[in-house]
């Protein structure tokens, strides 16, 4: 991945975390499927759409089931 690339993956991640932190999920799904295609074109945005899951993951664990 190149650093305009990288650098553009960092902007999406980051817009993908406020999103979900504002509980915008329409728009952090668009977001996460940008980091699905960024890592489908090169192995390192790999790690930025493994981030955004870990970040579903994080608030799953920290959200009381009923």
């Amino acid at each position: 991945m190149n650093d305009q690339e990288q650098a553009l993956g960092a902007q999406i991640l980051s817009a993908f975390q406020r999103a979900y932190q504002e509980n915008e999920m329409e728009i952090a799904e668009h977001l996460l499927r940008a980091l699905e295609a960024l890592a489908r074109q090169d192995a390192d945005g790999e790690s930025l759409g493994e981030t955004a899951y870990l970040i579903l993951g994080q608030r799953d664990r920290s959200t009381p089931h009923h």
